[in-house]
């Protein structure tokens, strides 16, 4: 039988036959329940299974979330140990058109016993972009990471760097081999933008005459521009615009000590 709930304004209505999901939105209820009761014949028509989605989704729907992960490194490349650790887990070998709530829920409380509420969030939140990419906007209704609750964490941080502490990270960064670290941090202070996103940085979308830069995709999933400050320009312009990328550095050499 259909499942149907109420999702933000919409009502959403969900069929599952023999391991295969189709899932759509609608404004009203009776609409949901209406096309939920038309699918189910459909599928009863044909022999109980749901027929099988457009190609582009279909075949989407046939990757592993391991698949889906490790499409998701070209995209976040400060993320690749991450998604790569989590592509080698045992919730990773399910087919997406297979993978339930319940299995990203059991998989949660599992892990939340090695690591922390804010650790598990963060590689939930890489799970749901991982397979929304893969659906495409029509198909992220049908995302079972998306209705696995997050647990809550309580951490908070809102320490920011004393003067004197800023000082001598910046002789420190002085001292370093690379070149590009010390503009990293002087970015990453003056635009607050996370590490990833200013590693993916591209020239193509700093705008110097509007002191704004475009981040096309970004953690959550979604684009936004990022504004200048006077010092974020200076440094930038000082930088070699020899590469696509502005900081042509890998995560590990941000992370790892120099």
């Amino acid at each position: 039988m259909a499942t149907i709930r109420k999702r933000g304004t919409k009502w959403q209505c969900i069929v599952r036959r023999e391991g295969r999901t189709a899932s759509k939105s609608f404004e009203r209820r009776a609409d949901a329940m209406k096309w939920g009761s038309a699918v189910e014949a459909q599928a009863d028509a044909i022999g109980g299974g749901l027929p099988k989605p457009a190609s582009k989704q279909a075949d989407a729907l046939q990757l592993t979330l391991a698949d889906a992960l490790r499409r998701l490194t070209n995209e976040m490349p400060g993320e690749r140990w991450r998604l790569e650790a989590l592509a080698r887990s045992k919730l990773a070998r399910s087919q997406i058109e297979a993978l339930t709530a319940k299995d990203v829920s059991t998989w949660r409380d599992v892990r939340l016993q090695d690591a922390k509420p804010s650790t598990v969030v963060r590689e939930l939140s890489l799970m749901q972009t991982a397979i929304d990419r893969v659906l495409g906007d029509s198909g992220s209704d049908a995302n079972p990471v998306r209705h696995a609750k997050r647990p809550r964490s309580k951490e908070q941080r809102d320490r920011r760097l004393t003067e004197d502490e800023w000082r001598r990270l910046l002789q420190a960064a002085d001292e370093c081999l690379n070149p590009y670290v010390k503009p990293l941090l002087v970015l990453a202070r003056e635009t607050a933008m996370r590490r990833g996103e200013l590693l993916s940085m591209g020239w193509k979308h700093v705008d110097f005459d509007a002191c704004m830069v475009f981040l096309p995709r970004t953690k959550n999933g979604h684009s936004r521009l990022v504004p200048l400050s006077p010092t974020a320009v200076e440094v930038l312009r000082a930088l070699p615009n020899t590469e696509a990328r502005v900081l042509p550095l890998s995560a590990n050499s941000v992370s790892l000590p120099h």
